[in-house]
C-alpha cells in the first residue's frame, strides 16, 4: 500500500512581512504584495509594479557569527524557521533524518552579479575565496542544513518543484518527513530586462486594478519564500503533529510552447494534465473539485485557465493568490499548496467578469470544502510545472 503523505507545517516569508500571519493576513484582507513605489540605484527602471522583501539581519533569528549568509540564503533560513516551529520541529532530533529540497528560479543572486562585476573591472587578483563561495545559488542548501542542523538526503534544484522531490524521497522509503522549500530574490536587472522587452507592468497613474486589467502580455514579479513540511501519515500520528491536508497525487509535465528560452502558459498541455489527474485517481465528474490558480494577472486566468478548464466535463471551484502575491516563481509555488489550508484564497471576482466565465467554473470554493478534492497548478517560467491533487485530511 502506498504511503499516505500529509502537511504539518509551513512558512512563509513574504514582501507583506516575515511572519505566517503576515501572509495569511494579507491573502484574508485583500492586500496586495506588491506597490509601484520602488527606488533603483543602477538602472532607470521607472514606475513598474514588484513586490520586494526587505533585507533581512538573520542573525536576529539565529545565534551566528560572522561571515553571514546573503539575503538569498536569510530569506530561506527565515522561512525555514517558521516552518520547523510551526511543525514542532526545530532542534528536533527528527531532523537528523529529515530531506531538504530547496528550489531556486532565476538562478544567479546578488553574489555572482558582484563577483562578474569585480572580475571584469577589477581583474582576478582582487577576488577572494569566500566570495567564489558565495557566489553560488546553490549555497542556499549548505546555509539552511547546517542552520538546523538537517542531515537527511538534500538537494538544489532549478525551477521545478520541491514538493515532487519531497513526496519521491518518501514513497521510495528514503526518510520519513522532508522539509520542501522555494526561495527567489529578484535583483534589478532582471527587472530592468523584463522592463526593457515590455514585459513589465508599469504604473499609468491610473488605479492599480485598472493596470492590472490592461496588462496583456505582462508580469508582476515578487520575491519570496516558502517552506513546507511533509511527513508520512504514521510519522505525524506517532509524535502527534497537527496535520493540515493530504497530499492524493502530483503530475509535472513540460509546457510545449516558448518564446526563445522562457516557456508560454500552455492551455491545452494544462487541461490534458489535469484531465489526466482526474481520471487516474478515479474523481467523479460529480465531485466537488476546488482549483488553485497560479496566474499572476487576470489576463492569464481567462486566456489560460479558464481556457484549459473550459472544455472538461468536470465542475470546478476556481480561486487565486498570485492576484495579491505577483509572480513569485518557486517560493509562491510552495505557498499555493498550504494556501488552501491556512487561509481562504482569493475569488477574483474584480477582475473577471460573466461573460468570461464559463459554465463549468464557478468563482471561490465549494461550500463543502471540507469534504472536496483541491487541485494545485503551480506554473514554471522553465516550463516544468505541476498539478498536485490535495485534500483535506480525514
Amino acid at each position: 500500500m502506498e504511503k499516505r503523505i500529509v502537511f504539518t507545517g509551513w512558512g512563509a516569508v513574504t514582501p507583506k512581512g516575515l511572519e505566517n500571519q503576515d501572509f495569511a493576513e494579507s491573502i484574508s484582507k485583500r492586500a496586495f504584495s506588491f506597490s509601484s513605489d520602488h527606488s533603483w540605484t543602477k538602472y532607470d527602471i521607472g514606475d513598474i509594479y514588484f513586490g520586494q522583501i526587505p533585507a533581512i539581519d538573520i542573525s536576529k533569528y539565529l545565534p551566528m557569527k560572522a561571515p553571514f549568509p546573503n539575503q538569498l540564503s536569510s530569506i530561506a533560513m527565515k522561512a525555514c524557521i517558521n516552518a520547523l516551529h510551526d511543525a514542532n520541529l526545530y532542534e528536533s532530533d527528527l531532523l537528523d533524518n529529515t530531506g531538504l529540497i530547496i528550489t531556486n528560479t532565476l538562478g544567479p543572486s546578488a553574489e555572482i552579479q558582484n563577483f562578474l562585476t569585480t572580475l571584469f573591472t577589477k581583474g582576478p587578483d582582487r577576488l577572494s575565496p569566500f566570495n567564489f563561495s558565495k557566489a553560488t545559488s546553490n549555497s542556499v542548501l549548505g546555509d539552511v542544513s547546517r542552520a538546523f542542523k538537517i542531515k537527511g538526503p538534500s538537494s538544489f534544484v532549478y525551477g521545478e518543484e520541491s514538493m515532487v522531490y519531497g513526496i519521491d524521497l518518501i514513497r521510495n522509503g528514503h526518510c520519513d518527513i522532508v522539509i520542501c522549500g522555494g526561495v527567489d530574490e529578484i535583483k534589478e536587472l532582471t527587472l530592468f530586462n523584463l522592463e526593457k522587452k515590455k514585459k513589465a507592468v508599469e504604473a499609468t497613474g491610473a488605479s492599480m486594478q485598472e493596470d492590472m486589467m490592461n496588462a496583456d502580455n505582462k508580469n508582476i514579479f515578487s520575491e519570496s519564500a516558502g517552506f513546507v513540511v511533509i511527513e508520512t501519515l504514521e510519522s505525524a500520528l506517532k509524535r502527534n503533529a497537527k496535520i493540515y491536508g493530504e497530499i492524493i497525487d502530483y503530475h509535472s509535465y513540460m509546457d510545449s510552447t516558448s518564446s526563445y528560452t522562457i516557456f508560454e502558459r500552455d492551455a491545452e498541455e494544462l487541461r490534458f494534465n489535469v484531465e489526466k489527474i482526474l481520471q487516474n485517481n478515479e474523481i467523479k465528474k460529480e465531485a466537488s473539485i476546488n482549483i488553485l490558480g497560479t496566474s499572476c494577472l487576470p489576463w492569464q486566468i481567462k486566456k489560460y485557465e479558464f481556457m484549459a478548464l473550459k472544455p472538461l466535463p468536470y465542475k470546478f471551484n476556481y480561486s487565486n493568490i498570485k492576484l495579491l502575491l505577483g509572480e513569485g516563481l518557486s517560493g509562491f509555488s510552495n505557498l499555493n499548496v498550504i494556501a488552501p489550508f491556512v487561509t481562504e484564497p482569493y475569488k477574483p471576482s474584480e477582475y473577471v467578469s460573466i461573460e468570461d466565465i464559463p459554465h463549468n467554473i464557478s468563482l471561490g470554493v465549494s461550500p463543502d470544502h471540507e469534504n472536496s478534492f483541491t487541485l494545485v497548478h503551480n506554473y514554471s517560467l522553465g516550463g516544468n510545472n505541476t498539478v498536485l491533487l490535495l485534500k483535506k485530511y480525514q
